[in-house]
């Protein structure tokens, strides 16, 4: 899959979550929200939406970024659970779209995997997920390959170069030696023959 398909299908998941946050949004009935909302946990209801609007966020990262500005827990996990009852705050959501974009940009499955502790999803099957995508998709190998052979590497030692590129993107470092060893074979017999 190219990089300009890859670069589409990820403003295509933002842009659609951005419509979906915008079409919530208007359906939200105001007088509702201030029924169920303090005046603070609606500015914090306020603010949710438009981090939402800008592409998919789990409830830890939108709680930490909360917790940052001078705002009380209570009035942040009201506001954070008015927003997952609306639907636009979705953990599981946000794994989906996380793994789709990630292997779709060629990251290793233990990278990926890494990422998403970082937010604190344990108690969402991963694993459903990665094995869905990877059902469809190929092999570890076989993408570290695919990852290499779209870039470009200027270095001298282009297996260096390629090892750390597949380290930077959560493979193993069997993979990377073996996938980086391969590139090398491949590129320098092609280079000798021209």
């Amino acid at each position: 899959m190219s990089t300009k398909h890859n670069n589409f299908n990820a403003c295509a998941v933002n842009n659609a979550a951005a419509r979906r946050v915008q079409d919530l949004h208007i359906m939200h009935d105001t007088s509702c929200v201030s029924d169920t909302l303090s005046s603070e946990q609606r500015i914090l209801f306020d603010k949710i939406v438009r981090l939402a609007s800008y592409r998919e966020r789990s409830s830890y990262e939108v709680r930490q970024r909360l917790l940052k500005e001078d705002c009380t827990a209570h009035d942040v996990s009201a506001a954070l659970e008015y927003a997952c009852i609306c639907g636009i705050i979705d953990d599981t959501r946000f794994v989906e779209m996380l793994v789709k974009s990630r292997l779709s940009q060629g990251r290793a499955i233990d990278g990926i995997k890494r990422e998403l502790r970082q937010h604190h999803l344990e108690h969402i099957d991963i694993d459903q997920f990665i094995d869905n995508e990877s059902s469809v998709a190929c092999s570890e190998e076989h993408r570290a390959q695919r990852l290499l052979e779209s870039q470009h590497f200027y270095a001298k030692n282009k297996r260096q170069a390629a090892f750390r590129k597949l380290i930077a993107s959560g493979y193993s470092h069997d993979i990377a030696y073996r996938v980086s060893k391969w590139y090398e074979d491949t590129h320098t017999s092609s280079n000798t023959c021209l």
